[in-house]
C-alpha cells in the first residue's frame, strides 16, 4: 500500500480518485488497510476534481484527513458510524478545506442510525463557515426529527449554497411539523 500511496502522490496528472474497500474485518485486522493511501491523498495537490472513498475499515483519523483535500475537490465518502462522528467533529471545528461534501449513510444502517447521522451533520453545519455544497444520502429514509434538524441548521447557516438530501422514496415521509420548519 505504501508503494501505491507514493505513486498517487507523484502522479500529477491524476485528478480523480475512487477507493472502494470490500475487504472483510479479518483482512483489515491482518493489515489490508486503506489508511496509508487515504493519508496520502490530502498531500496530492493535483486531486482537484473528485475523491470518492467507501471504506468501513479506514480509521476515523484517515477519514478526517480527507477533509484537508483542496477546496476545489468534491469529496464523497460513505463512513461507518465512528468515521461519521469524527468527520462531523471536524466540520463543527471548521478544521478542513473542502467546500463540497457528500456523505452517504451505509446501506445496512438502521433508520435510527441514519437519523442520528443526519442530525449530527445538521448540528455541525449550523456553525460552519466553509461548506458550500452538502449532499446527504440515506437508504433508511428521512425522519421528522432529522428533517427538523436540517431545517433549523439552514436557518442559521449562511454559507451553504447547495443542499441535496437523497432518501429512500418508500420511507421518506415527513410530517407537517417538518414541512412547516422548512417553510
Amino acid at each position: 500500500m505504501i508503494t501505491l500511496a507514493n505513486a498517487l502522490r507523484e502522479h500529477i496528472a491524476l485528478q480523480e480518485f475512487i477507493w472502494i474497500d470490500h475487504s472483510s474485518r479479518m483482512e483489515a485486522v491482518q493489515g489490508v488497510t486503506s489508511d496509508v493511501v487515504l493519508w496520502t491523498l490530502s498531500a496530492c495537490p493535483h486531486l482537484r476534481k473528485k475523491v470518492t472513498i467507501m471504506s468501513e475499515h479506514a480509521s476515523a483519523g484517515a477519514m478526517n484527513n480527507l477533509l484537508q483535500l483542496q477546496s476545489t475537490t468534491e469529496l464523497r465518502i460513505r463512513p461507518n458510524t465512528e468515521q461519521w462522528l469524527a468527520v462531523v467533529d471536524e466540520i463543527r471545528c471548521g478544521c478542513y478545506r473542502v467546500v463540497s461534501l457528500s456523505l452517504i449513510v451505509a446501506h445496512q444502517a438502521a433508520r435510527s442510525e441514519a437519523t442520528e447521522a443526519v442530525k449530527a451533520v445538521a448540528s455541525a453545519s449550523r456553525l460552519d463557515c466553509n461548506l458550500k455544497h452538502l449532499i446527504l444520502k440515506t437508504q433508511s429514509g428521512l425522519t421528522d426529527e432529522s428533517g427538523v434538524a436540517l431545517a433549523e441548521a439552514l436557518t442559521v447557516n449562511t454559507t451553504l449554497r447547495i443542499v441535496i438530501v437523497s432518501a429512500s422514496a418508500q420511507q421518506a415521509n415527513l410530517s407537517a411539523q417538518s414541512y412547516e420548519t422548512f417553510a
